[in-house]
């Protein structure tokens, strides 16, 4: 905090701030500390925000905004349009993953270089609805070639790494449960008219709030260091301008970490979870000349041996993405997002030319 040159501005003795203006050139996406950035008017542009305040000796307040312009398409056409995709799931029970991929052939053949769709299967209940079954293999092989470093940080990070998130009503009712291991991601939820149902006993609609259950392990040499039991509130947020998901955590989770640093392990990793907890939105937010994909994180972090452990796994994660893995990353989601793009247009009627 005390490195001045790091921030742009400092509002207060106690407050840092970096904001950065990203925006398309034609040498590439560029990034540029600015004073006051404004908010994004082009698809494409951002904003990136980061505020650093002091609360006491040694506790501070991360705040993270990014703004993203993604064009002139209203958040209720886009909450629209994911129900009826979600209502393409109903039908008589039946392996999808033929339907998908005629649906999708250029997204599909893009995306599957790294996940392969190894099964997906649609299940009618007597009650019109349907139970959705995803299954989906990471597999890093096929851009060994095309994409290696970005490849090895797949098969060192993703591969190993223990993922769970289930949005429930914290007595057994699940809405949504998605979950992966050794590589593998299993998705499971039950739709009707492009709405979300209990996926256990009545087709209960899912209210606007819910508990949110996750999990994450990752390996760091031969060790798995992660969270479990880690519950929060789950907030569907639907306004004229917003709709999106607001998650807040004030519950700490049970930690697991290696025998060698648990006597580290006191108050300090309670602290995200107190007061005002961990927020994390994901929202789109039409600001009126642009509409705007916002993600938001709010954390506050007491500084300690424990903390900073756990900071320098995450360093050394990030050490290892930036750079040539990331380009690589950058390439395979541009590939990916062109071919989706030019599916849309081929199914709206249009012809494709050009990358």
């Amino acid at each position: 905090m005390a490195d001045t040159s790091v921030w742009t501005s400092s509002p207060t003795p106690s407050m840092r701030v970096l904001e950065l203006q990203g925006r398309t050139t034609p040498t590439g996406y560029l990034f540029t500390p600015t004073v006051g950035t404004p908010v994004p008017d082009h698809a494409g542009d951002a904003r990136h925000t980061i505020r650093l305040q002091k609360l006491d000796d040694d506790e501070y307040r991360w705040m993270t905004l990014v703004e993203h312009g993604v064009g002139r398409v209203a958040p209720a056409e886009v909450a629209a349009g994911m129900s009826a995709w979600l209502g393409t799931f109903q039908r008589p029970e039946r392996d999808l993953r033929a339907d998908l991929h005629a649906a999708l052939p250029r997204t599909s053949a893009a995306l599957g270089r790294l996940f392969v769709l190894d099964s997906a299967r649609s299940t009618l209940l007597t009650d019109g609805s349907s139970i959705v079954d995803l299954r989906v293999v990471v597999d890093a092989k096929p851009i060994q070639q095309s994409m290696p470093a970005f490849a090895e940080y797949v098969k060192k990070y993703v591969r190993p790494g223990r993922l769970v998130f289930v949005l429930g009503d914290g007595r057994g009712a699940r809405w949504f449960d998605a979950r992966m291991r050794d590589g593998v991601l299993t998705i499971r939820f039950r739709t009707r008219d492009g709405h979300l149902l209990a996926l256990d006993g009545p087709a209960r609609p899912m209210p606007d709030s819910a508990e949110v259950l996750a999990e994450a392990y990752e390996r760091f040499l031969i060790f798995d260091v992660g969270v479990s039991e880690m519950m929060g509130e789950f907030r569907m947020v639907h306004t004229p301008t917003q709709r999106g998901w607001a998650m807040r955590f004030r519950r700490a989770p049970r930690w697991h970490l290696p025998l060698a640093v648990r006597h580290l392990i006191a108050g300090p990793l309670d602290r995200p979870f107190q007061n005002d907890g961990i927020v994390f939105n994901v929202l789109l937010r039409d600001d009126g000349a642009q509409t705007l994909l916002v993600r938001q994180l709010d954390v506050s972090v007491k500084e300690s041996a424990i903390v900073r452990w756990l900071g320098g796994l995450g360093f050394r994660a990030m050490d290892d993405f930036a750079g040539r893995a990331e380009s690589e990353e950058n390439r395979f989601l541009a590939d990916a997002l062109l071919a989706l793009r030019a599916d849309l247009i081929a199914a709206l009627g249009g012809s494709v030319t050009g990358p």
